[in-house]
């Protein structure tokens, strides 16, 4: 299947799973601790085993998916599927309504098109490699605010990782307009491509959290780099900063 065929039916794909999302929030479901600060629930893994066998049935590739830690230290192939099956999983279990689910397609170490699909507004957002930005059928576009102090940037939760983050957050609360928290990377990457947010900083993030909506702030109009201000490395994702671009040099230079 053409690439350009693959991303209208993993849209399809996304929409399809929202409903399972959806489906089985209401009939419950057991919440599994990965870790003190982690948790996974069934409907992840429900997910995960859909998207898996839809996409590998329309396209004969890789499938990376947040939940298997065998996968971890893999090289990205030539050409496969990213996907997280829920992003903000917390934000699911606490009731929260700013839970996800994200497609990307990469070819040859290139994004080519990320889909995020929200489940409880049914809201889809998109995006294709040149040809802009889409939530459901508008064109998106990012902010033109060029003042940091006017900025509201969203910031990550990964405080008790290492002092240095809440270090870079306190500067962050004296510096710009104000700062928010929401516990899901590709909300803040969707506010920024439709011009809610100025910009989202990661202190640490895997290439899940990031794939689809670092193409999606691309293509409206946005930036996405690593602290030094290089493209992302799909292969080697760490530290991470999207913007509006209007303010993003200034701000990699305050959290340097």
């Amino acid at each position: 299947m053409q690439s350009r065929d693959l991303y209208l039916a993993c849209q399809k794909i996304a929409i399809e799973a929202g409903v399972i999302i959806e489906t089985e929030k209401k009939r419950g479901y057991k919440i599994i601790r990965k870790s003190r600060k982690e948790l996974v629930t069934e409907i992840d893994l429900i997910v995960q085993s859909y998207l898996s066998e839809t996409l590998g049935a329309i396209n004969d590739c890789d499938i990376f998916y947040e939940e298997d830690k065998s996968q971890g230290s893999k090289i990205l192939s030539k050409e496969c599927f990213i996907i997280d099956p829920i992003d903000a999983t917390h934000n699911l279990i606490a009731g929260l309504p700013f839970y996800n689910l994200s497609i990307g397609y990469v070819y040859n170490n290139e994004i080519v098109f990320g889909i995020i699909h929200f489940p409880y507004s049914e809201d889809i957002y998109h995006a294709y490699k040149g040809e802009g930005a889409y939530k459901n059928l508008d064109q998106l576009s990012v902010s033109k605010n060029t003042v940091l102090e006017k900025s509201i940037v969203a910031y990550d939760n990964q405080f008790h990782l290492d002092q240095s983050i809440m270090i870079n957050y306190q500067k962050l609360v004296e510096s710009v307009f104000t700062t928010r928290i929401l516990g899901s990377a590709n909300r803040d990457a969707c506010f920024i491509a439709e011009g809610v947010l100025d910009a989202r900083v990661w202190n640490s993030t895997k290439v899940f959290d990031i794939v689809a909506g670092s193409i999606i702030v691309n293509e409206a109009g946005g930036l996405a780099t690593d602290f030094n201000a290089r493209p992302i490395n799909l292969g080697n994702i760490n530290k991470v900063v999207m913007s509006n671009g209007g303010i993003h040099q200034e701000l990699l230079e305050l959290i340097g």
